[in-house]
């Protein structure tokens, strides 16, 4: 759309009715920029009590919060967080198991550590399913769940709380599954499993796949704010034992893969393990318009009273499965044949 002008006494004003402002202009503009802006508007305010200290320091904390980049959110009592779906565990086909973590905690670990134990040696694959919201948890049940499948001893990571010197997390067991391992993680992975993420696609060489982390490496903690209302406030940082700052770092996936909100939370609300393998076949969509035809009615009419389309697999799992299926079946997991060439008659 063309601008147009409107001649005013002594000035010329374009109007375009496509004109927006960028997103963020003031991320757009230069350090002196910034500056030389905020020193004219303090010499000419026409309330200079906005430019107080303490005014410039409530303006800074309502923008930090507000923007989300620092970790401080707002906690609504009245929101409570939902609970998070109890862990699942099953085999899928002969060859793969699948596992959705729960909260990262002695008890939930402990059953994972023997159900781990009890699967059979033609387990090649387990699926790792870490896209389960939980509660803020503590960022050291990321220990408990990797030490499930790295070496004794292994030097983890260093977790610097607020008023505390550096702890190094190392494992304290023997590993229970050194098999191939599959990581399935998104936006909302809690922190302990996201951490517990990174640490196994570096130490354990983890595929990962789905969509990218928040990189929310922290614990919080809830702070007073006026009358019924708290601050969450990040409250612990997480470094590499080379001192290379973790906290902030997204896990971007090895395999993409987007996601689909409404299969993810038809996987999450499944507790019963024997119901997940016929989650995961494409159902037969009704075709209507052959009912119809056979019947005689309008082949554009759905009948009423029809049964409901299931919802489809979750992507994830499933192209996660299609992978592991063939694998198998071009048996990519079997050692190569090493012939020596013959010498001839």
């Amino acid at each position: 759309m063309q601008a147009r002008s409107l001649l005013l006494p002594g000035f010329l004003i374009l109007q375009s009715a496509s004109a927006q402002l960028p997103a963020d202009p003031v991320s757009q503009a230069s350090s002196e920029e910034v500056q030389n802006l905020l020193q004219w508007i303090s010499q000419h305010a026409s309330e200079p009590a906005a430019l107080s200290q303490d005014a410039l320091n409530r303006t800074a904390l309502r923008g930090l919060i507000q923007e989300g980049r620092t970790g401080a959110t707002w906690n609504d009592p009245a929101q409570p967080s939902p609970p998070a779906p109890p862990a699942l565990m099953a085999r899928l086909g002969a060859a793969s198991a699948y596992v959705r973590t729960g909260v990262l905690e002695e008890g939930p670990v402990q059953e994972l550590r023997e159900f781990l134990t009890q699967l059979p040696a033609e387990v090649t694959t387990l699926i790792l399913d870490l896209r389960v919201p939980c509660p803020a948890g503590a960022l050291p049940g990321a220990t408990l769940l990797t030490e499930l499948f790295l070496p004794e001893k292994t030097p983890l990571f260093l977790l610097v709380r607020a008023g505390a010197a550096p702890a190094l997390q190392s494992t304290s067991r023997p590993p229970v599954w050194t098999r191939r391992l599959w990581l399935l993680i998104d936006e909302r992975t809690p922190p302990p499993a996201e951490l517990a993420a990174h640490l196994l696609v570096r130490h354990a060489s983890a595929l990962s796949m789905g969509s990218a982390t928040s990189g929310r490496l922290s614990e919080y903690l809830d702070r007073p704010l006026g009358e019924g209302v708290s601050l969450r406030l990040p409250s612990a940082t997480v470094f590499w034992p080379d001192g290379t700052r973790l906290t902030g770092q997204t896990l971007q996936p090895a395999v993409a893969i987007p996601a689909r909100a409404e299969a993810r939370e038809t996987l999450l609300s499944l507790s019963d393990p024997a119901a997940l393998p016929g989650r995961m076949k494409e159902q037969d969509r009704p075709r209507f318009n052959e009912a119809a035809l056979m019947a005689g009615a309008h082949p554009e009419l759905i009948t009423p009273g029809a049964a409901p389309v299931a919802p489809p697999p979750d992507p994830v799992l499933q192209q996660a499965l299609d992978l592991q299926e063939t694998s198998t079946f071009l048996k990519l997991d079997e050692p190569l044949e090493i012939k020596r060439a013959g010498t001839g008659p």
